[in-house]
């Protein structure tokens, strides 16, 4: 009997022993992936199951926090806990922003900064509309010697006399810079002065029973030759040379500020409806205004550019102001030399100004494209292998190893800069996000509480999550071919650990051809499985197809908050295909 020769079908493998990260762009090639959630790149090439991750419980009556000297400080609607003490305020209904600024830590929008520098912090009233003081602004000229040679000592004092049942009679202390309105004849004068002291009624003739005296250095604001009346002869007694009625002192800010940050014991903030960027006094986060041509003044430019202010930041060494199509940036050191240059970019998108991080020298925020990263000169888009972009307003955290884009309602976009990864990880309710000397946190807020989220580092002080769901999912494997071939095997070389510290359970999915549904080809349960942990192969045996997509799904759960946790990863993945004939099979 003669049967006919039958020729081997050949066979090739398709080995993958380097996993990256998310790539949409170009079609998910081998080792890449078109899903990634709560994975790591750690033991890269190799990838892993994220841990479930660290949080601290907080306030439920926080409206507003930032991390001081290591330590989280924030606000309730009634105070601040400054280090875990609570200090009561009267403060405005909102959320709020907290500014670091040297010892000072400045809550906005009601302007009221913290000194932290003594023994007990204190409390001074910023300026809005409620801290405008009325009263007799009064000059006295004293103890005058001949100055009929030229030569003259004097002993002046500049107060505002008020009643001490004037709305904010008590507002002011030793060391404010205010700014004074007052009209002499029919022209109005104003400048800043320091308060010097307070002086109650009683403590002195010249003030009068409920009567209070706001007492100020003058010696630059008032120049003698200006406002002192002068006699060419001795003055031996008090001579009242000035008395201005219905005169005013406030704290002054400009109205409108956005964007608050601090660099170089300064404030900086803009406003988009005067088109201007303003910088504090040197040291005064009160003073705004103060321009007498010294180093340590005011400052404030007006730009030319259109539409609002988007956000805010400092990048090497420079402080820079964006809108959605530009940047502005900030040069020097001092007030003298403070200069602006605008650059044409794809800037900040409205509403993301907490997505602006630093790492690894670029600047990275949320733009109405996509994540940017800007160098200095230019941005471009940071995020092209997401091949989709976030939805929602985002705010990001950063250190030199990973980037985090945190939304409220979708998963984060997780850069890893060392291995050139994005993925994502399941942050829910997250709204800020914080770099604390080397770890990651993220502000979360949902039905069950606010916390503070661990994202990246070690906080021995955090609970543990109870557990963490994972996926990994590949493209269309086999999409490219244009010869009939099929897939005949698959292996997955995996490693299981830590299950002493909690469990892992997993399983495996594929999905034929173009059919939408998944099919389960492997599961394990540590809870039930009792292959030893370490390295095992997991060999597939698949339906007859030419092109094929898998994706590992699984849970880690955890009872431990020791540093190690449960993990699975995924070594190498291979495809074993044969070429395939036109005879019988699904193509």
């Amino acid at each position: 009997m003669k049967l006919p020769y039958l020729n081997e079908l050949n066979v090739k493998r398709q080995r993958v022993e380097r996993f990256g990260g998310i790539n949409r762009a170009d079609g998910t090639p081998p080792g890449e992936w078109e899903e990634l959630c709560n994975m790591d790149f750690s033991d890269y090439p190799a990838l892993s199951s994220a841990p479930p991750k660290g949080y601290n419980l907080l306030d439920s009556d926080m409206t507003g926090c930032v991390y001081k000297n290591g330590a989280l400080q924030y606000t309730v609607p009634d105070g601040i806990y400054i280090d875990g003490t609570k200090y009561p305020l009267e403060l405005t209904e909102g959320e709020k922003r907290l500014i670091c600024m040297g010892a000072y830590i400045i809550i906005l929008p009601d302007y009221i900064v913290c000194n932290t520098a003594g023994e007990k912090p204190t409390f001074t009233k910023g300026a809005d509309e409620s801290s405008v003081l009325t009263g007799t602004l009064t000059e006295v000229n004293r103890n005058w010697s001949d100055i009929s040679g030229n030569q003259s000592t004097k002993d002046k004092l500049m107060y505002l006399l008020v009643d001490n049942s004037a709305v904010n009679s008590t507002a002011f202390s030793p060391g404010d810079k205010v700014l004074a309105k007052w009209t002499i004849g029919t022209k109005e004068r104003s400048g800043f002065m320091t308060v010097t002291g307070i002086v109650e009624s009683g403590e002195t003739a010249w003030v009068g029973s409920g009567k209070r005296a706001i007492m100020f250095e003058t010696d630059k604001t008032f120049p003698d030759i200006e406002y002192l009346y002068l006699e060419d002869a001795p003055q031996d007694t008090n001579r009242f040379l000035r008395m201005c009625s219905n005169s005013t002192i406030r704290k002054y800010v400009p109205d409108g500020l956005e964007f608050v940050i601090e660099h170089n014991n300064r404030l900086w903030a803009c406003s988009s409806e005067k088109h201007e960027i303003y910088c504090s006094k040197l040291g005064d986060p009160f003073c705004w205004g103060d321009y007498q041509g010294l180093s340590t003044d005011s400052w404030t430019v007006t730009v030319g550019s259109d539409g609002d202010f988007t956000g805010s930041a400092v990048y090497n060494g420079k402080v820079l102001f964006f809108k959605e199509d530009c940047v502005h940036v900030i040069y020097g050191s001092k007030a003298a030399n403070f200069t602006l240059s605008t650059i044409k970019l794809r800037g900040v998108m409205k509403g993301c100004n907490d997505s602006l991080c630093t790492s690894n020298g670029l600047l990275y925020y949320k733009a109405p494209e996509g994540i940017f990263a800007y160098n200095g000169s230019t941005s471009q888009k940071a995020d092209a292998t997401l091949g989709e972009d976030i939805v929602t307003l985002s705010a990001g955290c950063a250190d030199d190893r990973k980037i985090y884009m945190l939304t409220q309602n979708e998963n984060a976009r997780v850069f890893d800069c060392l291995r050139g990864c994005w993925s994502t990880e399941s942050v829910p309710g997250a709204q800020r996000g914080f770099n604390v000397n080397g770890n990651l946190y993220a502000f979360c807020e949902s039905e069950s509480g606010k916390q503070m989220k661990l994202l990246s580092g070690t906080d021995s002080t955090a609970f543990c999550e109870n557990s963490v769901e994972f996926y990994a999912q590949t493209g269309w494997i086999g999409k490219e071919n244009t010869e009939l071939r099929h897939f005949s095997k698959i292996k997955l070389a995996m490693g299981v650990g830590g299950t002493f510290y909690g469990g892992i359970k997993f399983r495996v999915l594929l999905k034929y051809g173009d059919h939408d549904e998944w099919t389960q080809a492997y599961s394990f349960d540590s809870e039930k499985n009792t292959r030893p942990a370490g390295i095992f192969i997991v060999p597939i045996i698949p339906r007859r197809c030419q092109k094929i997509k898998l994706r590992i799904e699984g849970e880690v759960s955890c009872n431990s908050r020791d540093s190690v946790k449960p993990k699975l990863t995924l070594y190498s993945l291979s495809f074993d295909v044969e070429e395939g004939t036109e005879i019988g099979g699904e193509h």
